[in-house]
């Protein structure tokens, strides 16, 4: 299976999570707009303009003078010099490839927006002329401009001629002009439901990332792809998945069970292990019992063997006070199957735990478990073994007898080196894997009743 495939399960398993990290995403960036409001950025834009430079030229000093008033410090320096708030946002830029400078000013009034930008402006004109030396040629140019005036109201046109020479002469290089100290005010609208589809993406692409993170520290079993590419077993049968109870849940499993009672690689006749991890025992017992119930109902004759003798209990009170398996692998001797075996006059034929409680080690040897598996071939089509867990040394031996085991993983609940670990013993055993039932929602998974009749009666090679 592709890694593609199995982040994918991971993302599908937790879309709850990622739709809810995408919701308040969205939530916080649209009450953030909403609460931001309306703001008006006010421009104002001055120039260079130059007799004896190409007009690129003008363009590259523009720039310059523009990131020039961008870089932090200066601008703080200027914001100072004319009293502009800082909550007031600041930018200089140029129009194109051209020598004109536009200041913007950002503020929550066009008031304050106009106003920021012409102050800045001038700021701006005046911090670069001076360091050029400006202020001397302005004052000069003055001068001139007085004397024009005066030559001017008494007509000596020769004299006029002769300061209009000299004013155009006084170079004017390098230095800021105003273009125009108020060129408008522009509303900036708040885009709130731009900026919440944006958050609802950024938030479900976050959701996303977390998912997978979790699902690749959390190593647990998430679905059928996992158990593939993990344990490379098929997965012969997913059972559960919906929250059903009574007969609904039964039926639901029986259902999904369905398919293992037809050739399937079963060893018919022959002995099949139901086994797991330690944390499955509980749903590996109630799928034990459910499918050789199951074959029972379809007219094939199924030997339940119920070889974990430290799992709880279940179906009938009279099954679980009568002899079984105990009691037959703690006999010596010429042991016989008989008594031990109980039918429910169908097809369905249960060893029960029994009462004996020796020494494990003492009761599952190989020789005492493979004879219990013969003589139960003799009475079934299938042995269906409700066998101890896998790691354990009798859970080995069981599966070491049987001729096929079927390992149960819950979904999200079994972890992936546990699950590896029961294969592994499972091997070391000599044992071999027929396959793997998933089994979602375990919690959910009932008691399918097989064992709930109180009409039991021993059964006799």
């Amino acid at each position: 299976m592709s890694p593609l495939q199995i982040q994918w399960d991971r993302i599908r398993r937790r879309w709850v999570l990622i739709l809810v990290i995408g919701i308040v995403a969205a939530a916080g960036s649209l009450g953030a707009s909403l609460l931001q409001g309306s703001t008006y950025t006010g421009r104002a834009a001055l120039t260079i303009v130059s007799q004896d430079r190409a007009p690129e030229q003008d363009t590259v000093l523009a720039q310059g003078y523009a990131d020039y008033f961008n870089q932090p410090s200066s601008q703080e320096v200027l914001r100072r010099s004319v009293g502009i708030p800082s909550d007031v946002g600041l930018n200089a830029r140029i129009a194109a490839a051209s020598p004109i400078v536009y200041i913007e000013a950002t503020a929550d009034s066009r008031e304050a927006a106009s106003d920021s930008a012409t102050k800045m402006a001038v700021a701006l004109r005046d911090d670069v002329n001076a360091s050029l030396g400006g202020d001397a040629q302005q004052r000069q140019i003055d001068a001139l401009n007085q004397q024009l005036l005066a030559a001017q109201s008494v007509g000596n046109d020769a004299e006029i001629s002769r300061l209009r020479e000299q004013i155009n002469d006084i170079p004017s290089t390098n230095q800021l002009q105003d273009l125009q100290l108020n060129a408008g005010v522009a509303a900036n609208p708040t885009n709130a439901a731009r900026n919440a589809g944006a958050a609802l993406v950024g938030g479900l692409l976050l959701g996303a990332l977390l998912a997978m993170a979790l699902g690749r520290f959390e190593n647990r079993i998430m679905s059928s792809n996992e158990v593939r590419d993990r344990l490379d077993l098929r997965v012969l049968a997913v059972v559960g998945g919906r929250r059903r109870s009574g007969e609904d849940a039964r039926n639901e499993m029986l259902r999904a069970l369905m398919g293992l009672t037809n050739p399937h690689g079963m060893p018919t006749p022959g002995s099949l292990a139901i086994t797991g991890p330690t944390t499955t025992r509980a749903s590996k017992s109630r799928v034990a019992v459910a499918l050789a119930g199951l074959r029972a109902l379809q007219g094939q004759t199924t030997l339940l063997v119920q070889a974990d003798l430290e799992t709880e209990p279940t179906g009938a009170t009279e099954l679980s006070s009568m002899s079984g398996v105990a009691d037959f692998l703690a006999e010596r001797g010429d042991r016989r199957i008989d008594g031990k075996v109980f039918s429910n006059g169908r097809a369905l034929l249960v060893a029960p735990r029994g009462s004996k409680r020796d020494d494990l080690f003492a009761l599952f040897s190989r020789s005492h478990v493979s004879r219990l598996l013969q003589q139960g071939t003799m009475l079934a089509d299938l042995v269906i073994i409700d066998a101890p867990p896998v790691e354990s040394v009798e859970g080995q031996v069981v599966c070491s007898a049987a001729d096929r085991s079927l390992l149960v993983v819950e979904e999200g609940e079994t972890r992936s080196r546990d699950a590896s670990a029961a294969l592994e013993a499972l091997a070391r055993a000599g044992g071999t894997a027929l396959g793997v039932v998933l089994v979602r929602n375990p919690g959910q998974l009932t008691d399918p009743g097989f064992l709930a009749e109180r009409s039991w009666s021993p059964v006799r090679l």
